[in-house]
Parts: C-alpha cells; sequence; structure tokens
C-alpha cells in the first residue's frame, strides 16, 4: 500500500495475482514480481477489514458490493443491481460477509445472499451469526452459531 494502513488488512491469492485491501484502499499485484497490476479506492463498515472475494475471474471488494473488477485490470466488469435486497433501518453485521461461486453472503439485517448466476437475490432477516464469527456456507447448507 502506498500509506502504512491504520487497520488490520485482508491478504487474497487468486491464481498470479495478490489482492491485499486495507482502509479504504485495494491493491492487485503480481505474484510473480509484485508488479503493482491496479490500485483502487474501497469501502469498509466499522468492522474494520474490507470484504474481498474473487469468483469467476472477478474481484468482489468491499462491503455489501455489488461490483465485480476485472482481476487483471480492475476495470468494472460487472455490476449487479440487487433491487430492494436490503431491509432498512441497519448497518453491517459485526462480522465479515461470506461468498460461494453463486452467492456473495452480505451481513446486513440477517443474510442477503447476492445472485451471481441469475437475478434470485433473496434476503433472510431473521438468520445471522454471532459477532466476528457470523454465519459458514457450506455442504450446500448455511450455518449459524446459536
Amino acid at each position: 500500500m502506498s500509506r502504512r494502513p491504520t487497520t488490520a488488512g485482508t491478504l487474497v491469492m487468486a491464481g498470479d495475482v495478490v489482492l491485499f485491501a486495507a482502509g479504504a484502499r485495494v491493491e492487485a499485484r503480481s505474484a510473480d514480481d509484485g508488479k503493482l497490476l491496479w490500485s483502487s479506492k474501497t469501502n469498509t463498515s466499522f468492522r474494520g477489514m474490507p470484504d474481498v472475494f474473487v469468483i469467476g475471474g472477478l474481484a468482489w471488494v468491499g462491503t455489501l458490493t455489488t461490483t465485480g473488477l476485472d482481476l487483471l485490470t480492475g476495470k468494472v466488469a460487472r455490476q449487479i443491481d440487487p433491487g430492494h435486497l436490503y431491509t432498512g433501518g441497519h448497518h453491517p453485521r459485526c462480522y465479515r460477509g461470506k461468498a460461494t461461486e453463486d452467492y456473495l453472503l452480505w451481513s446486513k439485517r440477517g443474510v442477503e445472499f447476492v445472485d451471481l448466476q441469475a437475478d434470485g437475490h433473496t434476503r433472510h432477516d431473521w438468520v445471522r451469526g454471532t459477532c466476528r464469527y457470523g454465519i459458514i456456507p457450506a455442504n450446500g447448507l448455511l450455518y449459524a452459531p446459536p
């Protein structure tokens, strides 16, 4: 990063690209030589580290993002309109979002499923995880701690 981050960061390696997001910035670097491929502003929430997911060659970076960036160039490659997915009156929860190959799972009121394959966005306001841990998508199910 061009300046020292004030919060912890998120480091993700996808193929030959290393992504590092901290504070309000994300950088993509070549895994071979460390050369800067691109950098961009991002957003965070009060919980600190920005979410970073790489799915289908796109980087999804930032809290509640619906913008997919080309992994190699950083250019906007996909923009999703979630419609009325978010229930108003609440901030992102105290745990990070999660993702699968088909969905971004945001943590605003409960669990918001941003469909990456179609427009089947769904919200489930009655399911949420505990602070720091959140929910875990695995085995075709969504696990939520007590």
